[in-house]
C-alpha cells in the first residue's frame, strides 16, 4: 500500500524472497549524490516500524554554480574510484537496532573489516552472525529525473541518501525493523526514467567517496576517506534508546594534589605492631583465597553502587558515620598538635576500613590540607596537598590511633604495567592511550609499560609503541603456541628492580585516571597486595551506558611487589602451561600462604568492556567474511 501524503510505500519483495523491503521516490537533477547504508544482522527477531520519514520528494533545483561544480569535479567518477563502493563491518555487535553498532566503541572509525564493492546485492557467509556493517559512496544517476530505490535486507537496515555529494546534506529516506528469511542478504535496488521494473544499480554508476567534503570544516574526524555525516553519529528517534550519563566519583581528583611525606607525620602517632588474625602465614587450599580476603569497607559512600539484573550490583560498604568521624577527629587532632601553624585542614577525601574481628581495625586516611609556609608552597607547587596515610585501632582502646608497622606505601615506587596480546589492535591501541595519559601524570615515580606480543599480525606492535607518545617501554614478540603464564613471566622477568610493582592487566579495560595511584597505595612490600575488582559489563553496553556486574571471582588484574612475586616463586607455568584459567587465583593463593594481605576493593569507572574470544589466540578462528 501507498500513502500518497506521507509520501512512502512497502511493497512486496522484487526478487528478494520475502525479505522485508521499503521504497521511496526522490528526484536528482545533478550529476551525483552521497548514498549511505546501514545494516544490522543478529540472531533475534525484530518488529517490523512502519513510521514515515520526514523527507520531501520535490525537485531539487541546483543552481548553474552548483552544477558546474559538479561537471568539474565528477568525484572520481573516472580512475580508480570508478565503479565502487565501500564496505565496512564491525563483528560481534551486541543487539538488534542500528543503535548497538552506532553506539559501538570502534564505530565508524575503526571497522574489523574494509573492502570495496561492486554491487550492491549482496551475501554474507551464513556463519558470520551478529555482526553490523555501514556501505557507502556516490551514486552516479544516468539522466535528470525521478528516481525510487527499494531496500532489502535480513535485518534491521537503513538507507541514506543526499541531495548531492555532499555528506552533510544525508537524510534518512527508509528504514527495515524486521527480519526477512535469507540470512546476511543486504540489497539496494532503483528504478528510474525509462526502466519498467526495479533493477540492481550497475557498477558503472558507482564510485568511492573521496572525503574531499570534509576538508575544510571544523571535523575531528581522523579519517578522511570516512564521510562525517548523520549515520555515522546521529541516534534515530524510532531506536528509542537514550544514553545514560555516568556519575561523577569526586575521589578521581586525589591523586592531582602532591603527596606529603610520611616522615612529616612520623612522630605524630605512636607506632604499634601490625599481625591481623586473618594472615595466614602458611600454604592454603587450592582456590581457598577468597575464605582469606576481608572487605573494605570506604566512607564516604562512593559511586560503586549500580543496577544490574543479576543482582550483583551491590558496591563498598559504607563505614558508620560515627566511626569515620572520630577516626577522621583523633588523626586531625594529632596533627595539628604537631603541625597546626604548618597545615589547614580542608577536607577528609577518602577512608577505607578493614577490619580484624579479633584484634583491631586497619584505616587507610586520605585528607586535603592547606599550605601555611610560602616555602610549602614553592616546594609543592600548590597550595594544597594530600596525607595518605595506613593507621590502625585496637578494638580494647578505640580512641587512639597508631602508625602499625611495615604499613607505609612507597610513594617513590615504581610501576611496571604487564599485558599480553594477539591480534587486538584496535584495542592495543585503546590501552596504549591511556598508559600515555598514567605516564603523563606520574610524579615522583615511573610507569613502564610491558606488552608481550604473540606474533599479531593486524597491527605492527613495535611501530605502534613507537608512534605513540609512551616513553617508557618493552615490546617482547613470542613465537609457537600461546601460554599465558609463561608470557607473562616473560615479562616479568624483564624488570631487575625488586623494589617495583609488578601490575598484570588485561586488554579489554577502560581505567579510571586515579587507576595507577590506587594500585600504588594498596601495594605495600612484604606486606599487602592489590586485586581491585571492576565492572564487567554486558555485551552491548559500555562506560556510557552502564549495565552489568561486579566481577568478584576474577583475580586477574593484581599488583604485587617484585620482591614478594619472587618469593612466592613467580607464575605457575608448570601447573598452566598451555592452559588458560585459574592462574590468577593460584596464584593469590601462594600469596596469602606467604603471608600478604590482600587489599580487594571496588573501583569506581573501572570497567571490562564486553568482547567475543573469537580470533584472539587461534588465528584458525577468525571468521570469513565473505
Amino acid at each position: 500500500t501507498r500513502s500518497a501524503r506521507k509520501k512512502w510505500m512497502i511493497r512486496q519483495p522484487v526478487a528478494a524472497n520475502d525479505d522485508a523491503i521499503i521504497s521511496k521516490r526522490s528526484t536528482f537533477t545533478g550529476l551525483v549524490a552521497l548514498m549511505s547504508i546501514m545494516c544490522l544482522t543478529y540472531v533475534c527477531w525484530t518488529i517490523a516500524d512502519n513510521r514515515s520519514v520526514s523527507r520531501s520528494t520535490e525537485t531539487i533545483d541546483l543552481s548553474y554554480s552548483q552544477k558546474k561544480k559538479l561537471q568539474w569535479r565528477r568525484i572520481g567518477f573516472e580512475g580508480e574510484r570508478a565503479g565502487k563502493w565501500t564496505r565496512h563491518i564491525w563483528l560481534d555487535i551486541c543487539g538488534n537496532l542500528l543503535y548497538s553498532l552506532r553506539k559501538h566503541r570502534n564505530f565508524p572509525l575503526r571497522p574489523d573489516r574494509e573492502m570495496s564493492i561492486k554491487s550492491l546485492s549482496l551475501r554474507t557467509n551464513k556463519n558470520l552472525i551478529n555482526f553490523g556493517e555501514r556501505i557507502f559512496g556516490y551514486i552516479h544517476p544516468y539522466t535528470t529525473g525521478s528516481y525510487r530505490f527499494v531496500i532489502s535486507g535480513y535485518d534491521t537496515s537503513e538507507l541514506w541518501i543526499s541531495s548531492n555529494d555532499d555528506p552533510y546534506n544525508v537524510l534518512l529516506y527508509s528504514y527495515i525493523r524486521q527480519q526477512g528469511q535469507l540470512p546476511g542478504h543486504l540489497s539496494v535496488q532503483w528504478k528510474g526514467p525509462g526502466m519498467s521494473h526495479y533493477e540492481d544499480i550497475s557498477a558503472s554508476s558507482l564510485s568511492l567517496y573521496d572525503g574531499t567534503s570534509n576538508i575544510g570544516r571544523n571535523i575531528t574526524w581522523k579519517r578522511q576517506d570516512i564521510p562525517s555525516d548523520l549515520p555515522s553519529t546521529h541516534l534515530s528517534d524510532h531506536d528509542g534508546l537514550v544514553l545514560s550519563k555516568e556519575k561523577f566519583n569526586h575521589r578521581e581528583n586525589m591523586y592531582k594534589l602532591p603527596l606529603l611525606e610520611e616522615e612529616i607525620m612520623q612522630d605524630m602517632l605512636p607506632t604499634c605492631p601490625y599481625s591481623p588474625t586473618y594472615i595466614v602465614k602458611k600454604k592454603i587450599k587450592r582456590y581457598s583465597c577468597y575464605d582469606h580476603i576481608v572487605p573494605t569497607q570506604v566512607f564516604p559512600r562512593d559511586d560503586t553502587w549500580i543496577a544490574d539484573f543479576r543482582g550483583t550490583s551491590v558496591g563498598n560498604k559504607e563505614i558508620q558515620l560515627f566511626v569515620a568521624q572520630q577516626v577522621n577527629r583523633t588523626y586531625t587532632t594529632a596533627l595539628m598538635a604537631m603541625h597546626g601553624r604548618r597545615f589547614r585542614y580542608r577536607r577528609m577525601l577518602n577512608l577505607e576500613q578493614r577490619i580484624d574481628e579479633n584484634r583491631g581495625e586497619i584505616y587507610l586516611i586520605e585528607l586535603e590540607l592547606e599550605l601555611n609556609r610560602s616555602e610549602d608552597i614553592k616546594r609543592y607547587g600548590s597550595r594544597t596537598a594530600r596525607i595518605s596515610q595506613y593507621v590502625y585501632r585496637y578494638l580494647r582502646n578505640q580512641s587512639k590511633l597508631c602508625f602499625p608497622k611495615g604499613m607505609q606505601w612507597n610513594h617513590q615506587a615504581d610501576v611496571y604495567a604487564i599485558v599480553c596480546v594477539y591480534n587486538q589492535g584496535a584495542w592495543v591501541k585503546h590501552y596504549i592511550k591511556q598508559m600515555v595519559q598514567f605516564q603523563k601524570q606520574a610524579k615522583g615515580y615511573s610507569l613502564h609499560v610491558i606488552v608481550v606480543d604473540h606474533h599479531s599480525n593486524d597491527l605492527n606492535i613495535t611501530k605502534a609503541m613507537l608512534d605513540s607518545e609512551l616513553k617508557s617501554y618493552t615490546v617482547i614478540q613470542r613465537q609457537g603456541i600461546f601460554w599465558k603464564t609463561a608470557a607473562i613471566q616473560a615479562a616479568v622477568d624483564t624488570i631487575k628492580d625488586p623494589h617495583s610493582i609488578v601490575l598484570m592487566l588485561d586488554l579489554h579495560l577502560y581505567f579510571p585516571s586515579d587507576f595507577i595511584d590506587i594500585i600504588r597505595k594498596h601495594s605495600i612490600e612484604g606486606k599487602l597486595a592489590a586485586a581491585p575488582m571492576l565492572i564487567r559489563l554486558h555485551c552491548g553496553y559500555s562506560r556510557r551506558e552502564i549495565n552489568g556486574f561486579w566481577e568478584i571471582e576474577g583475580l586477574g588484574i593484581f599488583g604485587i611487589y617484585k620482591s614478594d612475586l619472587d618469593r612466592i616463586g613467580g607464575i605457575n607455568t608448570r601447573d598452566y602451561k598451555g592452559k588458560w584459567g585459574g592462574e590468577d587465583v593460584e596464584l593469590v593463593d601462594r600469596a596469602i600462604g606467604f603471608g600478604l594481605e590482600v587489599s580487594r576493593i571496588k573501583i569506581p569507572k573501572f570497567y571490562h568492556q564486553y568482547h567475543s574470544r573469537k580470533g584472539m589466540w587461534d588465528k584458525n578462528s577468525l571468521p570469513s567474511i565473505l
